[in-house]
């Protein structure tokens, strides 16, 4: 939304907005947490609500889907099962469905509302 803000400036409807916790610099605030426990609790979670583990595909529709999403983005599900890290989970499946960035630094770059903002 801060992102969004800074974008249309003076054609943003809101006079004012507060941000508390607002990672104003994702490269920045992905580096900072870089290895502590913090970090592997977030690519932990992440991990458990985007990876559909097989047993919960109960119809043959989801497991066809499912197949097809993984066939599409070229994805390696046993490499974003294996990221311990946000940048490692990024790389692994972020930038394989987000396909308009090379990497997961342009990422960061692009969401990142710091220089949006005045």
């Amino acid at each position: 939304m801060m992102r969004l803000a800074g974008e249309l400036k003076k054609d943003f409807h809101l006079k004012a907005m507060v941000s508390v916790n607002n990672p104003f610099d994702i490269w920045l605030g992905i580096n900072l947490m870089r290895g502590n426990v913090y970090e592997k609790y977030l690519a932990k979670e992440l991990k458990q609500n985007l990876l559909l583990p097989e047993t919960r595909l109960h119809t043959e529709e989801e497991k066809q889907v499912y197949a097809e999403m993984l066939k599409k983005f070229d994805l390696d599900i046993e490499r974003v099962r294996k990221a311990e890290s946000w940048r490692e989970l990024d790389e692994a499946f972020t930038i394989k469905v987000q396909t308009k960035f090379k990497c997961a630094a342009a990422y960061y770059n692009a969401s990142s509302c710091l220089m949006k903002l005045d």
